[in-house]
């Protein structure tokens, strides 16, 4: 038995997703089988093209016509007429520069002025703005995507995926969803991690879920655990999701693989949420992942030169939670229940070590919640007197 994972969009394109990656690591160390997908790099690259945008732009010259054959617009329908008009203007520009523009972000050259830089990334976000102006209102941006659906209201996410106009991710997964599935995925994780990718993470389940009824799909990242309390919210997506993973992924993931190859009891599994007859089945998840089980992050898989950079930028934890832990205002360390784990200095060394000799990646971006102060320095220090290549950022 296979595990699928993946990545949906919107996230930012110049790095390869963590979270699958962490869950990927554990697994392959206990002996299972497992498949990454990045679908958020693979809709930049796919949909951001000169076909995409030319296909985009005889969509927007057919409704100007529309519009123009019309002795009257609704307010509605003259905000929808001038967001294409607009964007028109443009599109010649767009269609002839975007596939260079990918391009030149892959190029370290394009990094040694502001000028070069701002350049292909201004075309970029411009056809960015083309393609969601096909989609009116829709708006696809580097931080997330959003229609006139409301992503806080289940009636609006349900909606949302049926849309076909606005949802522009509804026919990419449609088109690229079937040659990713195979019999051997028992388990289909989706990760969600952002208001931003909601839509198009219950996009991708309901369109999983016609393609691979067999399959068990499962839901897990930063923002299911926000839905603590009020379960009951996730199981009207029950006709698409089999299971919901709050909080730390890998310990409950591997459960599932396990109750699932001995036809276990799935309500026996700790840290998932299912939904039978209407009822919420929740067994609480036993004791965090301690710091010595973390895994090294398995990047397997996830073409890394597909990414909007000049080399890879690997992200990597040196801890979970917040070792502060005092903000009021801060929900971050939600995730990890409150309990903060660190690796210490040498094995922040070992990590990226281990990344760099497998990846040929010299560049980590440390996404903890916040970098302990002594991690920070210890692990700069070893780079100095170890004479490392490794650059970093937090």
């Amino acid at each position: 038995m296979s595990t699928l994972l993946l990545f949906p969009p919107v996230a930012d394109p110049a790095h390869p997703p963590l979270g699958i990656a962490s869950l990927a690591g554990y697994l392959t160390e206990r002996g299972r089988q497992v498949t990454l997908v990045d679908l958020n790099i693979r809709a930049y690259n796919e949909l951001l093209t000169g076909q995409y945008l030319d296909r985009c732009a005889r969509f927007m010259r057919k409704s100007l016509e529309v519009f123009e054959s019309k002795p009257s617009l609704s307010p509605e329908y003259r905000a929808r007429y001038r967001e294409t008009a607009e964007n028109l203007l443009s599109g010649g520009y767009l269609i002839a520069r975007v596939d260079e523009a990918r391009v030149q972000m892959r190029n370290r050259a394009t990094y040694a002025t502001r000028q070069s830089y701002a350049r292909a990334a201004g075309i970029l976000r411009r056809a960015l703005q083309f393609v969601s102006a096909a989609h009116y209102p829709a708006q696809w941006t580097p931080g997330g995507f959003s229609m006139n659906h409301d992503c806080t209201s289940t009636a609006g996410v349900l909606d949302a995926i049926r849309d076909r106009r606005q949802n522009l991710f509804l026919p990419f997964f449609e088109r690229v969803v079937p040659e990713l599935l195979a019999p051997e995925h028992r388990v289909i994780g989706i990760s969600l991690n952002y208001y931003g990718q909601l839509i198009p993470a219950i996009t991708l389940a309901s369109v999983v879920r016609k393609l691979s009824p067999q399959s068990s799909v499962v839901i897990g990242g930063g923002l299911i655990c926000f839905f603590e309390g009020r379960w009951e919210v996730l199981g009207a997506f029950g006709n698409y999701i089999d299971g919901w993973i709050p909080f730390e992924g890998e310990q409950p993931l591997f459960a599932l693989l396990e109750a699932l190859d001995c036809g276990g009891d799935l309500s026996e599994v700790k840290g998932l949420v299912r939904f039978e007859s209407g009822k919420t089945l929740y067994r609480p998840a036993g004791d965090p992942l301690p710091a010595d089980d973390f895994p090294v992050p398995n990047y397997d898989g996830l073409h890394l030169a597909e990414y909007l950079i000049p080399e890879p930028v690997l992200p990597v934890l040196s801890s979970r939670g917040c070792y502060w832990g005092r903000c009021a205002f801060c929900s971050h360390a939600r995730l990890y229940r409150d309990q903060f784990r660190r690796l210490g200095a040498e094995a922040v060394i070992h990590v990226v070590s281990r990344l760099h000799e497998k990846y040929s990646a010299s560049c980590f971006y440390f996404v903890d919640e916040a970098i302990p102060p002594a991690t920070a320095s210890g692990f700069a220090q070893a780079v100095i007197s170890s004479c490392l290549p490794f650059r970093w950022f937090g």
